[in-house]
């Protein structure tokens, strides 16, 4: 293989991987109508041009196989489960993460099995076609191009091939001037108003304000527009799930009909890739572990049948993975939660079959039932819920199973309920909210609150967070964490407002109580809850109205925090906002100076990596102004060289960003914090 040839491959191996989703789409049609002869070519094309392509960038392995494919297809009776299977091999052998070593392994594999250990060989389809294009393989018949592409219509879409990385980052450009240009035209305000909302801008002519109003209005479409790019069809990881599940259940020995409904779904493609493997241990679980043998199946047809599918349900693209097969008890199910103090004997039927999410939890004599639904559910839950998307189940003895995921529809843009509590903003996911309400006759000692005929636990959302309670808590918001509900108490509810939200990195989600962040119309900062952390620390408030376990910092205390990265600026920013501090906030070294100065700052927090001017340069030229004043390093590099350098150059303190909580941080910077006022 030729230098080009590499970089080729590098470039072209999605495209490739495209071209085999496709396939499994196909075939999976071809399934349902075997005699359709339309079907027949689409199918033999597709592999024909994945072939050619695959012999142009130097994939014999991978031309062979789809050469040894396409002649099994063109039988009159093709096995259609050994197609699936052989299109799934080459689809994870295009993986990013599989290595040309497992790549070759995989396609080995799958030729071997396609044409039986003891068969002759096909000859190795070599990569001496020159780039420009493919020689016709011996034994190939030769097609009309015409036959299979034909002319495009005048209104057919033109596609092009785009790094996804440059999707991303034009999506963060967008998004960062979006920010900037909000506070541009609030730096003027002169009457305050909430999230959206509409304000005067001093010293702004008429004219001025009318065409900041419609750049506002132009951008926040460029935006959306750019976040219509980060999203991908549902379709594709349905079509492998449903391969998947054809061939485990032949492996089984089970009769599996898939159905798929994907609706023309999107949603953003880093949460989709994220959620593939939950959603394969949901359908292996239902074809291994759900579906009944068909000698077990009593009065239903032995042939079994497992759904996939999307819809959009306002906000939320909501996927199902439905079976029909022995479905749960929940009476079993809460008899066993019961003996293992994990419920009350009058629990809910709902909170019976929520049971199984719990880690840990199994049952003996329904191994055949439950198997493999309780052993490892709990970890689905985490991983799903930690992507803002909510996981339920539903099922009927006998009848079958439902697991229901719930997605935003785009991640970057949702529905919010922005509360303030003190000076900060947070925000609640609007599919977290059942309700908002207001109640003048709340007692503060009130500790339950009554809705909808159900006794609810009520706390503080100011204590929960970590504040002290100041004004009084007159509203109540009621949401719904999954397994259970909650009554909040809030002093200020501004409403829901529609927000570009930007994911926190992971190891800032799971420490900070943070998912994201989002910035309003005006240009503030929303902090947007994690699900799993708001639910952990509401259910360890015994006492809704304990002191705060926040620390509190003196007033007026100023740091400065410099990272090149708006999420992680926003959020350390949130965090030193919420103990107290004024903070003042830089890209990156350069821009950071000024403050030095102006601002004052009675310590400095700074990544290491950034444009311009990074972390360490900085550390010299403050040590060069000041040699006390204290630097904290908050950086994703833990190498023993560079915190030896970082000692040297005068840094107070090295943080991994992967390794610290928002409480310890806090502390740090308290403990290190010098007055300069």
């Amino acid at each position: 293989m030729t230098d080009t040839q590499a970089s080729l491959r590098d470039k072209f191996r999605g495209v490739l991987a495209g071209r085999a989703e496709r396939l499994l789409e196909l075939v999976g049609r071809l399934g349902d109508s075997p005699a359709h002869a339309q079907g027949r070519r689409d199918v033999l094309g597709e592999l024909h041009t994945l072939k050619g392509e695959a012999k142009m960038l130097g994939w014999s392995q991978l031309a062979t196989l789809a050469h040894a494919l396409e002649e099994r297809l063109a039988a009159p009776q093709p096995d259609l489960d050994e197609a699936v299977a052989v299109v799934d091999a080459m689809l994870l052998s295009l993986s990013f993460g599989t290595t040309e070593a497992d790549a070759e392994t995989l396609l080995g594999t799958a030729l071997e099995a396609l044409l039986g250990s003891g068969a002759a060989q096909p000859p190795l389809i070599h990569d001496s076609a020159p780039l420009g294009g493919a020689t016709k393989s011996e034994g190939t018949p030769t097609r009309d191009p015409s036959e299979r592409m034909g002319a495009p219509p005048p209104d057919r879409k033109r596609w092009v091939h785009v790094e996804a990385d440059t999707v991303d980052a034009l999506g963060e450009a967008l998004a960062t001037f979006s920010t900037e240009f909000a506070r541009f035209v609030a730096s003027g305000s002169s009457t305050p108003g909430a999230p959206g909302g509409t304000v005067s801008r001093a010293g702004f002519s008429r004219e001025q304000e009318d065409e900041a109003d419609r750049l506002r209005a132009a951008l926040s479409n460029i935006l959306l527009w750019s976040l219509e790019l980060r999203l991908t069809p549902v379709q594709p990881i349905f079509a492998r799930l449903a391969a998947h599940a054809r061939v485990l259940a032949k492996q089984k020995g089970k009769d599996l009909d898939v159905v798929v409904h994907s609706g023309g779904s999107r949603v953003e493609r880093e949460v989709i890739e994220r959620l593939g493997e939950p959603l394969l241990h949901l359908v292996s679980n239902a074809v291994d572990h759900g579906i009944e043998a068909p000698g077990e199946r009593g009065r239903k047809s032995g042939r079994a049948t497992l759904e996939l599918s999307a819809k959009s349900e306002g906000a939320l693209v909501v996927l199902r993975i439905r079976d029909d097969g022995r479905g749960l008890d929940p009476a079993k199910l809460q008899k066993r939660a019961v003996e293992e103090g994990r419920l009350s004997s009058e629990a809910s039927e709902q909170e019976a079959l929520n049971v199984i999410f719990e880690a840990g939890f199994s049952t003996k004599d329904q191994a055949d039932e439950v198997s493999g639904r309780g052993v490892g559910l709990d970890v689905v839950k985490r991983q799903t819920e930690a992507m803002g998307v909510r996981l339920s189940v539903e099922s009927e003895v006998g009848k079958g199973t439902t697991f229901v995921l719930g997605i935003p529809a785009a991640l970057s843009q949702e529905n919010l309920l922005v509360l303030r509590v003190e000076e900060t903003l947070y925000g609640i996911p609007g599919h977290l909210v059942v309700s908002v309400l207001e109640d003048g006759m709340l007692s503060e000692s009130e500790r339950t609150f009554r809705f909808q005929d159900v006794t609810l636990p009520l706390r503080s959302l100011a204590t929960t967070l970590g504040f002290a309670r100041g004004a009084p808590e007159r509203r109540v918001v009621v949401v719904d964490l999954g397994a259970k509900r909650f009554a909040l108490r809030c002093a200020n509810v501004l409403g829901h407002f529609e927000l570009i939200r930007r994911p926190a990195g992971r190891h800032l989600g799971r420490t900070s109580g943070v998912s994201a962040s989002a910035q309003t119309e005006r240009g503030e900062l929303v902090l947007v809850l994690d699900q799993n952390h708001l639910k952990n620390r509401l259910m360890q408030a015994q006492n809704p109205i304990d002191a705060p376990t926040r620390i509190e910092a003196a007033p007026k205390r100023r740091v400065l925090v410099v990272d090149d990265s708006i999420v992680v600026r926003n959020l350390l920013e949130g965090m030193l906002i919420s103990a107290g501090f004024e903070v003042k906030t830089a890209e990156n070294g350069h821009a950071a100076l000024p403050h030095l100065e102006g601002f004052r700052p009675g310590l400095v927090l700074s990544d290491i990596e950034m444009p311009g001017m990074g972390g360490f340069e900085l550390l010299r030229q403050i040590r060069a102004r000041d040699p006390l004043l204290p630097v904290v390093l908050v950086t994703a590099r833990s190498s023993e060289a560079d915190q030896g350098k970082a000692v040297e150059l005068g840094a107070n303190a090295y943080v991994t960003k992967g390794e610290f909580a928002s409480e310890s941080l806090v502390a740090t910077v308290l403990r290190l914090y010098r007055d300069k006022s």
